[in-house]
């Protein structure tokens, strides 16, 4: 797990940017404590917490469970190194237009208009696929 709600301190390891605007408050609907991040675009939680360090994630997938309010704009960034250390990065927006996507093999811009709100979901990122040559 990357990130729980469980803990004397489960964000240590965490950067957050916009502090005063991410709360762990406990949510009905999932009967469990949850993270909210209010505030804007300055609002930011960041693993691991020093841009230089890597994570060592050797999991194929990544699942984000979300809830994103109506009218709220969500973006979640992924720099990821291959097995030849090649870096490339994926940005996941729904501020980007659903014509808005670029990519190239270092880097991509994916609109996640598509993304259901007002409801939770489990956005699944196949990692393999995405370092795959």
């Amino acid at each position: 797990e990357l990130l729980s709600t469980q803990g004397k301190n489960p964000v240590a390891n965490w950067r957050l940017s916009g502090a005063s605007h991410i709360k762990k408050v406990f949510d009905k609907d999932v009967k469990s404590y949850v993270y909210t991040l209010e505030g804007g675009s300055h609002t930011r939680m960041q693993i691991p917490k020093d841009d230089k360090e890597p994570l060592f994630l050797v999991q194929p997938f990544v699942v984000f469970q979300l809830f994103v309010p109506q009218g709220a704009a969500f973006s979640v960034e992924l720099t990821i190194s291959d097995a030849k250390s090649n870096k490339r990065r994926l940005l996941l927006s729904s501020a980007l237009s659903s014509r808005g996507h670029t990519a190239n093999p270092l880097h991509a811009r994916i609109s996640l208009n598509a993304l259901r709100r007002n409801t939770w979901v489990n956005l699944c990122l196949d990692v393999e696929s995405l370092v795959a040559d």
